[in-house]
């Protein structure tokens, strides 16, 4: 059976054209820097891809720059707020939800060292903040909120809306994690309270090794590369041409096409629903309240999720048991941990997330091994 892919929320293949493309861009090779037309060549790349990232988040160009990943986005905001509190020994409180991603929630436990007050907001059993409490969390001492936009794991989309609005009147900074939502929902931050916004170029079908952030007011915001005057002096380093070019090209290509492909993805997501109800064995489908599209984890009990994964890997399947960040961790989800799961439920669960490439055969083709499995044990 030709192999499936069903693990886009962990990174997805790279568009045709761009590969058909990358060889020309690869040319351009100069430094974004240098002033002779080798590098403002390659400059026009980088400004051509900001206004893209812009455009599309409504948002200045000068407010965009550009970084290796999402994980560094999240990273430069936490490092970039709290720093010069922990230098100055002045006391400073972070609130993040119960289920950020890995790069947010380290950070956080490496700020807590250094002295930083951290606390978890916690979620209900369909992966939600309950923004009267994070209403009752705030101190006086809160100086950022960190909530993701839709969780990499369960696909929730978060009251990112509302939880700025709370933020702006208690004069708290708002960052968000928008690594699973750029260019699958709008985003407005012309619109939209909120200060920093991340995003990361290889889950929008390009590769990996770029990032962005969205930053509402660079004075508010240390820099933690430092060397250069690149991206506005936010994040000295040459910056990565190439990646970024691709980049554009995804941006260019899933606007053009939009709806089709939201489309498609609803399609897509109904479809696999339909055939869970069909299912005449035990499942849970974990975070049905306010999900995403695309973004479907379940759960088989007593499979175990790595018996799961292996099975289904051995007929060419690709599914995961949720963030790529915690591969090789024989600990349970933290996501489904703080939903409150019982813990057979969290034990076998796994994520399918996907992608435009994706078809209703490779879906049917997946519940034929999925049933001769179940069935078979």
């Amino acid at each position: 059976m030709k192999p499936i892919y069903f693990d886009n929320a962990a990174t997805t293949p790279v568009l045709e054209s761009t590969l058909n493309k990358f060889k020309g861009w690869a040319k351009v090779y100069g430094n974004p820097s240098s002033q002779h037309q080798f590098g403002q060549n390659a400059r026009e790349f980088v400004e051509a891809a900001r206004h893209a990232v812009a455009t599309t988040l409504k948002a200045p160009d000068d407010s965009i720059i550009f970084t290796s990943s999402g994980t560094e986005s999240n990273t430069l905001v936490l490092h970039g707020i709290f720093l010069p509190y922990i230098s100055k020994k002045e006391p400073a409180h972070l609130l993040i939800s119960a289920i950020e991603h890995a790069s947010v929630r380290q950070t956080a436990k490496f700020l807590s060292t250094c002295g930083i007050d951290v606390e978890e907001i916690p979620v209900t059993t369909t992966g939600i903040i309950d923004t009267e409490q994070l209403k009752s969390m705030i101190k006086p001492t809160t100086k950022l909120v960190s909530v993701q936009t839709i969780n990499n794991e369960i696909g929730t989309r978060q009251p990112i809306n509302e939880i700025g609005t709370i933020c702006q009147a208690k004069n708290i900074l708002f960052h968000t994690d928008a690594v699973q939502a750029f260019l699958k929902i709008d985003l407005d931050v012309s619109q939209l309270p909120i200060d920093f916004l991340s995003i990361s170029a290889h889950k929008c079908y390009s590769p990996k090794g770029t990032g962005a952030l969205f930053i509402r007011d660079k004075a508010t915001l240390v820099p933690q590369l430092k060397g250069g005057p690149q991206e506005i002096g936010m994040r000295a380093g040459t910056q990565n041409t190439l990646g970024i070019r691709c980049f554009q090209e995804s941006i260019e290509k899933l606007n053009e096409s939009k709806t089709r492909l939201r489309d498609h993805i609803q399609e897509l997501d109904s479809y696999f629903l339909q055939k869970i109800s069909d299912l005449e064995f035990e499942n849970h489908l974990l975070s049905n309240e306010k999900r995403t599209p695309g973004f479907i984890n379940i759960s088989f009990p007593p499979i175990s999720s790595e018996d799961m994964i292996l099975h289904m890997d051995t007929n060419n399947i690709a599914v995961s048991a949720g963030s790529a960040c915690s591969t090789g961790s024989l600990d349970p989800s933290h996501v489904l941990k703080a939903m409150n799961l019982p813990k057979d439920v969290i034990h076998s669960a796994i994520r399918i997330s996907l992608g435009i490439q994706n078809t209703k055969q490779e879906i049917d083709s997946f519940f034929s091994v999925l049933n001769k499995f179940i069935t078979g044990i």
